[in-house]
């Protein structure tokens, strides 16, 4: 059985170092992170991950996840990070047809 992947697209490196930490136990998962989300959406495409967790600092990351929710991998569960108080374009990013499926604050 292949491993199931979590792809982590943050330019914050903590976000990856975390999760592989609280993930490196887990048998047959492996965290895979990408720091550039100008790759993002050929990770998932690569990766065919069971969770994409997105790092939402920039308003690039609204982008990127509308790319992936009009891809082939629409209905990969997708979680978006991001570092204090949630700017406008989050929130409403949060009720748009690309919304991601949870959204939290950093540190995690």
């Amino acid at each position: 059985m292949s491993p199931q992947v979590v792809l982590v697209i943050d330019e914050v490196a903590e976000t990856g170092v975390f999760l592989k930490d609280r993930l490196s136990g887990q048998e047959g998962v492996t965290v895979e992170v990408v720091k550039d989300p100008r790759r993002g959406l050929e990770a998932v495409k690569k990766h065919q991950p069971v969770l994409v967790v997105l790092g939402a600092d920039t308003s690039e990351a609204r982008e990127l996840c509308a790319a992936i929710r009009e891809s082939k991998q629409a209905d990969t569960p997708l979680a978006m990070v991001r570092e204090g108080r949630a700017p406008v374009w989050l929130l409403e990013h949060a009720f748009s047809e690309h919304r991601a499926d949870f959204y939290a604050r950093r540190p995690l």
